[in-house]
């Protein structure tokens, strides 16, 4: 995951922000709506030792706002691989908390302030606070990788 950009391109007030919290769909929502399937649960890939020492470096929680288009027809991999990863990591700690924000008529403004990756989602990645540290986009590199990054460089 290579870093976009730090801050939003158009302001994003703290009441909107909680609200995309607050009507996001969890992961399984999210998997339900794009494929009409359950996730199975069983197949959650444990932490390495190096991911949990990666994850207890940084400071939590991060709240991490994806940015999805919920259209399927649109989408050649319904669950991409980014989300289901940063998923995982949700599951095994409190370090991540996952906020899958589809693209809607209601969520345009979000779009606006962080843009859009096409068929690819768009990783908000906020602080305990609610401060944007930045926005993840589309590469190679291990999502903690680009975690912490954000989280060690700051904005």
């Amino acid at each position: 995951m290579s870093l976009l950009r730090c801050t939003p391109r158009h302001p994003v007030t703290t009441a909107r922000r909680d609200r995309a919290i607050r009507e996001a769909l969890s992961f399984e929502g999210f998997v339900l709506l794009a494929t009409g399937r359950r996730r199975r649960r069983g197949r959650i890939a444990p932490l390495s030792a190096a991911e949990r020492a990666a994850l207890d470096e940084l400071p939590g929680p991060l709240d991490v706002l994806v940015l999805v288009d919920s259209r399927p027809w649109l989408v050649a991999d319904p669950v991409p691989h980014r989300l289901a990863e940063l998923a995982r990591l949700a599951d095994h700690t409190g370090r991540v908390r996952l906020h899958v924000v589809p693209s809607t008529h209601d969520n345009r403004d979000l779009e606006l302030a962080y843009g859009t990756g096409g068929s690819e989602p768009v990783y908000v990645v906020l602080d305990a606070y609610g401060a944007a540290l930045g926005v993840l986009g589309p590469g190679h590199s291990p999502v903690l990788d680009g975690l912490s990054r954000l989280v060690h460089r700051g904005c």
